[in-house]
């Protein structure tokens, strides 16, 4: 009877260590797995922020473009306008 009671103490250790060694496999896998998808949350946020960088990059080129074409065209009109202010008293004196 005691070998029996051995033999099954031995037993059901063994299934507790097999248990216990499944369950830290899994864990670890566990972790694993979420160190993965961290790692892949991180490189899509990197990728969506360089996307986002490139496209408020171009935006504010496109932006910089048109203020240089407006205040060209302001300084041009502005000329003209000087140079209406000169010729038209000539032109009303006559």
């Amino acid at each position: 009877m005691k070998q029996l009671t051995s033999l099954f103490s031995a037993l059901i250790l063994g299934c507790a260590v097999s248990v216990a060694h499944a369950q830290s496999q899994t864990r670890s896998q566990s972790v694993d797995d979420l160190l993965k998808l961290v790692e892949q949350g991180i490189a899509r946020d990197a990728a969506e922020q360089r996307a986002r960088l490139k496209t408020f990059t171009e935006e504010r080129n496109k932006q910089v473009e048109v203020l240089q074409a407006r205040k060209a065209e302001l300084a041009r009109l502005e000329k003209l306008s000087a140079q209406a202010r000169e010729v038209l008293p000539k032109h009303i004196a006559i």
